[in-house]
């Protein structure tokens, strides 16, 4: 009925029509609980089709919802929407008997409840132990830094490690820490705690900071300075609203954070200079363009292509040297597009191909930057919940990156310069991939007689 009412709607109404032309993530369309599975969308509509008949006599069978593992199929409809998810119902959660009922059907009774009232009845509070040794020696030195903490925080697989307490608001928390004890190591797969565990939780209105233990153990007293930095500034900020992305934070006073994984090449930051002595300069975190367009602009497939390259080339300005793939995201960002592919890609390109032309950017190969730049940046990308590709570091950005190296560390071996660069570049393991990049700079380098061999190592000619 749902589809015959929109045609008909269409029909009437040509202005709703480009609702339905859409692309990708923004695709309007009307799907029922079998194959939805694996979709979503920023705004969902839930059509409960369960209710009372003629009589007004709401009766307990709801299908496979009664089933045993109902549940699921639940579960499958209430989290499809990525920002906002309104539920049309004929009846309401009371109206379900739950006496001898199933699961489902009391989680049905539950969420309607939740979905008219805002609260769950089960919502969750402080609960159980710390997972690990780890979360106790965090919560004792916070605790020894004058903040009352909670330990497991939440409900069922959503708990937060450690909630610090407002002192200035009983039953609100400043912050939630995360760290990487037994949920981090639970988690189904690398997705599902680096991200999606964190956005959600972030959309809940949290902001999240994380420790890792290896961190913790190397050198507890500056992690604890880098955490009561980063709770003081939620403090500053104060409550954020649910559903507000967060706003990056500035970045306190870093010490490095290693984030261990099982994947080649893991965000987690490294400290070079962790290893000797030597003072290498501190590598800034790679900062990622953060541009909107106004709502005026209008359709990013509509919009003058100039309006298009002023974004692209201020994304330029903000991260070059940048693979065309991250400008071509951060412009399709600006028009609230989760993806760069196919049309936006080509549309991006195009108008980077302007200012190429135009003599306001610089293009080599897949890399832009801006005219003039005189200092090429190195950043790491240790970011927290970031997982960067190697092959999306300019070739120019690696040659300085062994410059600095070498600058301070020489001499070193060949197969440390590669490594230790990795390293410099927030890369805690170096892919076959990503070693062969390093060895060409590296052999670029010597043919322009920047290096020099001796009997101990590399050095870098100045």
């Amino acid at each position: 009925m749902i589809p015959d009412e929109l045609d008909e709607r269409r029909r009437r109404d040509q202005s709703i029509e480009w609702f339905f032309h859409q692309e990708g993530e923004r695709k309007f369309f009307v799907k029922n609980l079998e194959n939805i599975q694996g979709d979503d969308r920023d705004v969902i509509f839930l059509s409960v089709t369960y209710g009372p008949d003629a009589n007004g006599v709401i009766r307990r069978n709801f299908g496979p919802i009664n089933k045993a593992g109902g549940w699921r199929r639940l579960n499958v409809l209430t989290t499809r929407a990525k920002r906002h998810l309104r539920v049309f119902s004929s009846m309401r959660g009371s109206d379900i008997d739950t006496a001898g009922v199933s699961e489902g059907a009391r989680l049905l009774r539950q969420y309607l409840t939740f979905a008219e009232t805002g609260n769950y009845p089960a919502a969750g509070g402080p609960g159980g132990e710390p997972d690990s040794p780890f979360e106790r020696s965090v919560i004792a030195a916070l605790a020894d830094r004058g903040y009352r903490v909670h330990p497991q925080v939440g409900d069922s697989g959503y708990r937060i490690d450690i909630g610090i307490v407002d002192p200035d608001a009983p039953g609100r928390y400043i912050c939630g820490v995360e760290c990487d004890g037994a949920s981090y190591h639970s988690a189904a797969t690398a997705r599902d705690r680096d991200r999606l565990r964190q956005q959600v939780l972030e959309n809940r209105g949290w902001y999240i900071h994380r420790v890792w233990s290896t961190d913790w153990f190397h050198n507890p007293g500056a992690q604890v300075e880098r955490l009561v930095e980063l709770i003081e500034d939620s403090r500053r900020r104060g409550p954020r609203a649910p559903g507000r992305p967060p706003e990056a934070p500035p970045q306190p006073s870093p010490t490095p954070v290693t984030q261990p994984s099982d994947r080649h090449e893991p965000a987690g930051p490294v400290s070079v200079a962790a290893e000797s002595d030597a003072e290498i300069p501190e590598i800034p975190l790679y900062r990622f363009a953060d541009i909107t367009v106004s709502g005026e602009s209008g359709d990013f497939y509509e919009c003058p292509l100039t309006q298009v390259a002023t974004v692209a080339e201020k994304v330029i300005r903000a991260e070059g040297p940048v693979h065309m793939m991250e400008v071509a995201r951060r412009t399709a960002l600006a028009w609230g597009l989760q993806r760069a592919k196919g049309r936006i890609q080509a549309r991006v390109e195009k108008a980077c191909a302007t200012l190429e032309k135009k003599g306001s950017v610089v293009r080599d190969g897949d890399f832009f930057w801006t005219a003039g730049l005189e200092h090429i940046p190195v950043r790491s990308r240790a970011v927290d919940g970031t997982n960067f590709k190697s092959d999306l570091v300019a070739p120019l950005e690696i040659e300085e990156a062994i410059r600095i190296l070498l600058r301070h560390r020489s001499p070193l071996l060949a197969d440390e310069v590669v490594k230790q660069t990795a390293r410099l570049l927030g890369f805690r393991r170096t892919s076959q991939e990503f070693g062969a990049r390093i060895q060409e700079a590296k052999e670029r380098l010597n043919e322009q007689g920047e290096l020099r061999a001796g009997g101990t190592g590399l050095y870098l000619n100045e």
